[in-house]
């Protein structure tokens, strides 16, 4: 029997950097038949996944704790992707990155990008592969059928400060349709108590669920977009930081969502869920070119070629 390739990952995670990262590797890590250890840069989410066999902070001596045939890394923070990949190649380990939009290149042996806005391949990395067909999502979101509950409105901008512009505009779209159900997911920053008039969803591995029952979804630039998008859930796409402009602009071309991208306030926002909410022909259409564009394979597909290289390299 044909010995089990040993996979470690290197993320980056914090209030700041964000936890996707992690995600994308533990989505990773359930997909892969390999076993699996991560090393996070910064806190990691409260929740955690079986597949993961460890978890450990203890740097780049980890590579020869587990001696792994492959190492992936999966961070903005360049110098210390540099690291991990110049140690892996002095110990002649296979190394892959994962990347939004080429940031933070690597020469790695494999890199792979699923943005939608990314345009060329990673510089530094021996191949490439981008486009949204290697987007990382849940793989939930590929099987589950949605099931949209009318009038429902579910934002989901991420947590920490964006709490405070969900409520704002769950506020303002209230106010115009008082008739609209609102839930929020605010993760880790959900409040205690719960609003009679918006239901507030807390910290969980996956927002599929949530999103498949949202007639609209008001979401950032992020992954949620992508999950959504490969649900068939029109969506209003709110660049949250200027980062996050290049990708609500590629879907907003596509005819993928209605974007917000300079500065938009609770108020313009909350108008373009409401304008969803109005025209179903518009909502159909956004569904439908989002559901072309991501069909939710992604991380089977980068599973299998991270499979690939860990066992040409074992």
């Amino acid at each position: 029997m044909a010995r089990r390739p040993r996979i470690v990952f290197r993320v980056a995670s914090g209030p700041r950097r964000g936890y996707g990262h992690v995600v994308r590797a533990l989505r990773l890590a359930e997909a892969l038949d390999a076993r699996v250890w991560i090393s996070v840069d910064g806190p990691t989410p409260a929740w955690k996944r079986t597949r993961v066999i460890a978890s450990t902070a203890s740097g780049v001596r980890t590579l020869d704790t587990v001696r792994p045939d492959l190492l992936v890394v999966d961070t903005p923070v360049a110098s210390d992707g540099l690291r991990w990949v110049a140690a892996a190649r002095r110990r002649g380990i296979a190394t892959a990155s994962v990347h939004d939009r080429g940031i933070a290149p690597l020469p790695s042996d494999l890199a792979i990008d699923g943005s939608l806005a990314a345009t060329r391949a990673i510089r530094g990395a021996r191949r490439s592969l981008i486009g949204p067909e290697f987007m990382v999502v849940d793989p939930a979101v590929r099987a589950r059928r949605r099931s949209a509950t009318p009038s429902r409105v579910v934002i989901a901008l991420g947590g920490g400060s964006r709490v405070d512009l969900a409520r704002r505009i769950a506020e303002q779209l209230l106010r115009t349709r008082p008739g609209v159900e609102v839930a929020i997911a605010a993760g880790f920053s959900a409040p205690a108590q719960h609003s009679s008039r918006i239901t507030w969803i807390g910290p969980r591995p996956s927002l599929a669920p949530v999103l498949s029952t949202a007639e609209v979804a008001v979401v950032a630039g992020g992954i949620t977009l992508y999950e959504a998008a490969a649900l068939g859930v029109p969506t209003v796409a709110v660049a949250i930081v200027p980062a996050q402009r290049p990708t609500v602009r590629a879907f907003a071309r596509a005819g993928a969502t209605l974007g917000a991208f300079s500065s938009p306030t609770p108020g313009d926002i909350a108008s373009k869920a409401s304008r969803l909410l109005g025209d179903q022909q518009m909502a159909r259409a956004l569904a439908a070119s989002g559901r072309r564009l991501v069909d939710g394979g992604g991380t089977r597909r980068v599973a299998n070629l991270l499979s690939a290289l860990a066992r040409e390299s074992a």
